[in-house]
């Protein structure tokens, strides 16, 4: 489970080459686009910084959805809202799932 500053530093590093999807990411990790939208107006890398914030704090049904975790972000990624990146998910578990 992912929940302190160490992840949250290793989840934006992951997700920088993403970060243009960071809304649609979002969605994937059911955060609810009331909470996404405050963060349109900040730069990708910004609003990607917020958006893990939101997601490891559990700012959504964490009894529906479970935890956050790297599997549900590398789900997230692999998905089409997401950007389908397959090999960036792969890289990402690769790095930082194993640990």
């Amino acid at each position: 489970m992912l929940k302190d500053e160490d992840d949250q530093a290793d989840v934006e590093e992951a997700l920088q080459f993403v970060q243009s999807r960071w809304r649609q990411i979002g969605v994937q990790l059911h955060l609810k686009s009331g909470i996404l939208n405050n963060f349109n107006k900040d730069e990708a890398a910004e609003a990607t910084g917020k958006m893990v914030e939101t997601y490891l704090a559990g700012n959504y049904n964490t009894e529906k959805f479970g935890p956050p975790t790297w599997k549900k972000i590398i789900e997230a990624v692999e998905k089409p809202a997401g950007g389908k990146n397959v090999a960036e998910a792969q890289n990402i578990a690769k790095t930082y799932a194993s640990e």
